[in-house]
């Protein structure tokens, strides 16, 4: 594990932040809301301060913090279909925004430290932005409205949720198709036998 100094830790808090979002308006051709709004900025100095106090806990508190982080999934995720929706977009851009706002950042982070990142392989992250995007994009135009808006949001907070519970994962092509064939009993007594 990489042993950062300040500005490192504050760099990936930043990156894990608004990385994505970032991404999401550079394609867009927008400007990022932190370039306007001094609040991102003192809420990532703040999280970065209160996660060094609780650094030694972290092993400890991580169930709350997966917690926690699906909240920021699933928030993200709707500020990116919205942005989609807001530019004329459709399906696949708000999947694909939805995706990038939501773990894009974490992705980032995880490149510049050298992990693997967890959006490619642990628990299959971006499906609660997949739900989301899809659920803004078929009840559109109401999407916007304040209560559709946190049924959305409470919709992906769940499906994070039980993803994380149930550790749902995609197929792995390296595995291969290992498919087990179970014969009855009948077949397996009609099969010639090996010599």
């Amino acid at each position: 594990m990489a042993k950062f100094d300040l500005f490192g830790v504050l760099l990936c808090a930043a990156l894990t932040a608004v990385g994505g979002g970032t991404i999401r308006e550079a394609i867009l051709h927008g400007t990022p809301a932190y370039l306007h709004d001094y609040s991102y900025g003192i809420a990532i100095v703040v999280g970065v301060f209160c996660a060094i106090a609780i650094h030694d806990y972290f092993r400890k508190l991580e169930k709350y913090l997966l917690r926690v982080d699906a909240i920021g999934v699933a928030v993200f995720a709707y500020i990116g279909a919205r942005r989609a929706d807001e530019a004329g977009l459709g399906l696949l851009a708000m999947v694909l925004f939805a995706v990038l706002t939501a773990v894009g950042g974490g992705t980032l982070t995880d490149v510049i430290t050298r992990r693997k990142p967890e959006a490619l392989y642990k628990d299959f992250y971006p499906l609660a932005a997949i739900v989301l995007a899809t659920g803004y994009y078929l009840v559109r135009p109401a999407a916007r409205e304040v209560p559709v808006a946190l049924a959305l949001i409470a919709l992906a907070f769940a499906v994070r949720l039980a993803s994380l519970q149930f550790k749902c994962k995609l197929w792995r092509p390296y595995n291969g198709l290992r498919i087990k064939l179970k014969l009855p009993v009948w077949r397996r007594r009609l099969a010639p036998e090996a010599e």
